[in-house]
C-alpha cells in the first residue's frame, strides 16, 4: 500500500488492508500485527469480528457470552433464522450463537438447542431425539406436532400409580375416565376435576 504523507509503500495504512492473515488482523505503524483491544478490531469494519482475543491477536465475534449481548443473530446461519438474539458466546469457534445447551432455550415452542446452536422445536431434524428427557425430566416427552415438551403422550408415560392418566393438556393426573379408578371406594371418575370419587352427584 502507499502511505500518501511519506509516499512510501508499506504492508498496510488502514486494519481494513490486514486479511491475509488471521493472527495479524490490525494495522500498527503500517505493519500487520496481533491485535491487543477490542477498539482495534472494531476499527476493521465489517460484522461479527469485533472483538479482540488477546491470546491469540485474532479479531473474533466473542470472547465470552457478554461480549454477544443484544447481539442479533451474530453469524448463526447467516441470517436466515429472521435476526434471532445471539446471546452466548461459542468459545470454540468465537461466534455468538442463539444456544448452547437447552437450559439456554426459554421459548416452549422452541425448547431444544439444536445442531445449529438456536434454539428449535423438539422432534424437529436439528434436534436431539432425547433433548426433552436431557434438558427437563419433568417434561421428558416430545410433542411432536408442537414441537413442545411435555409431561406424557399418553398413559404409557405416568409412571406413579397416584397419577396413571394422561389428559389432554398433557399431564399426568389421576383420571380421565372410570377405568383409571382402581380404588373400590373411588372407582368413579370425576372428568370435570380428573379426580376419583365415591360418585358423581
Amino acid at each position: 500500500m502507499c502511505e500518501p504523507s511519506s509516499g512510501k509503500c508499506v504492508a498496510c495504512v488502514k486494519s481494513s488492508e490486514c486479511a491475509a492473515d488471521p493472527s495479524k488482523p490490525v494495522c500498527v505503524a503500517n505493519q500487520c500485527a496481533a491485535c491487543s483491544s477490542n477498539s482495534q478490531c472494531s476499527e476493521r469494519g465489517g460484522s461479527g469480528a469485533g472483538v479482540c482475543a488477546t491470546t491469540s491477536g485474532k479479531c473474533v465475534g466473542c470472547v465470552t457470552s457478554s461480549d454477544c449481548v443484544g447481539d442479533a443473530d451474530g453469524g448463526v446461519d447467516g441470517g436466515a433464522d429472521g435476526g434471532v438474539v445471539a446471546g452466548f458466546c461459542n468459545t470454540t469457534t468465537n461466534q455468538c450463537v442463539g444456544c448452547l445447551k437447552s437450559r439456554d432455550c426459554s421459548d416452549p415452542s422452541k425448547p431444544i438447542c439444536g445442531t445449529s446452536q438456536t434454539c428449535v422445536a423438539c422432534g424437529s431434524q436439528l434436534a436431539s431425539v432425547d433433548g426433552c428427557t436431557t434438558k427437563n425430566t419433568t417434561l421428558p416427552v416430545c410433542k411432536a406436532a408442537a414441537g413442545t415438551c411435555v409431561e406424557c403422550g399418553g398413559d404409557s408415560d405416568c409412571k406413579t400409580s397416584a397419577t396413571p392418566a394422561c389428559d389432554t393438556a398433557n399431564k399426568c393426573v389421576e383420571c380421565v375416565q372410570s377405568s383409571h379408578c382402581k380404588n373400590t371406594s373411588a372407582p368413579v371418575c370425576d372428568t370435570s376435576a380428573e379426580h376419583c370419587v365415591q360418585r358423581l352427584n
